[in-house]
């Protein structure tokens, strides 16, 4: 399912991970289906009990009596199998019309973050967010929730950010090369506190591990986790999943750089709003010109 990408820069995953709503509901549908089945198979063996004089009802041995009750079982056993099979079919259309809606909203598109009413509705442009392009106002209005923030704060909104040279750090505890991003950053940012803010972004992944991750790695700074809108910005700048660092200065997309060439020298050259000379890591971005 994940593969590291060319140049060793970045780390993605190559298939989507699947809902497990989604799994969920399709598992309730199999579900529903066996069930039917087997009260179905139940039933016509009821019946063909009955019709045999098997189920207590009391038979004389006398042929002639025998058969004049068997004869009235077997129009019982019609009934019955008839009102079986209506009750069992209205049963059965409930409950897959009910699963079939609950997998329709749960696969329905759903815009901005896991805390919901904060959250301005963030639609990816068709071309997506490329090297000089002004972010979408409704980004700056995403709420982040937070874990391992040194301040305490359990959320964020991105505005905050809107004076500083931003650092968007995507990554997955499973990819190296974001691990090693990250190390630089908890550097760096002790340095540049006052004007870069960094805020590592967590995809992918089983949220309740990173916390524990990030203190066995030493870092300081604040880990977006568990919301929707995290997803939804990588889009802004990945035509598909993948992990890497993004620079927003000046509300623009200021630059994609590969994790190897980012130091003290490469963040002043941004906050004095020098060229930065360096190759940019266009994988998987909207400029990715294999993509193309």
């Amino acid at each position: 399912m994940m593969r590291f990408l060319r140049k060793g820069d970045c780390y993605a995953l190559s298939k989507p991970i699947k809902n497990r709503y989604y799994l969920f509901l399709n598992s309730f549908q199999c579900l529903l289906l066996s069930l039917s089945t087997i009260y179905y198979q139940f039933s016509c063996n009821v019946q063909k009990s009955r019709a045999r004089g098997t189920t207590g009802y009391g038979v004389e041995r006398d042929s002639r009596v025998r058969g004049v009750v068997k004869e009235r079982l077997l129009r019982i056993a019609r009934r019955d199998g008839r009102r079986s099979a209506a009750v069992l079919s209205t049963i059965f259309c409930v409950l897959f019309s009910f699963a079939s809606v609950m997998e329709a909203q749960a696969q329905k598109p759903r815009q901005g973050g896991a805390t919901g009413s904060k959250n301005a509705e963030l639609a990816v442009p068709e071309a997506g967010v490329v090297l000089g392009d002004r972010l979408p106002e409704a980004f700056w209005m995403q709420e982040l929730l937070l874990t391992n923030d040194p301040l305490g704060r359990e959320k964020l909104e991105l505005s905050d950010f809107k004076d500083k040279l931003l650092i968007l750090d995507f990554f997955n505890t499973a990819c190296r090369p974001c691990i090693a991003s990250i190390d630089i950053w908890n550097a760096l940012q002790k340095e540049f506190k006052s004007d870069v803010a960094v805020l590592a972004v967590h995809l992918y992944g089983d949220n309740k591990l990173v916390s524990a991750f990030a203190d066995k790695r030493g870092w300081e700074l604040p880990i977006a986790v568990g919301n929707k809108a995290d997803t939804l910005i990588n889009q802004l700048f990945y035509a598909h999943r993948s992990f890497g660092q993004v620079w927003i200065m000046d509300g623009q997309l200021l630059a994609i750089p590969k994790h190897k060439d980012v130091n003290a020298e490469l963040v002043r050259k941004a906050l004095m709003r020098k060229p930065l000379d360096i190759e940019m890591n266009d994988y998987y971005t909207y400029f990715d010109k294999t993509l193309n």
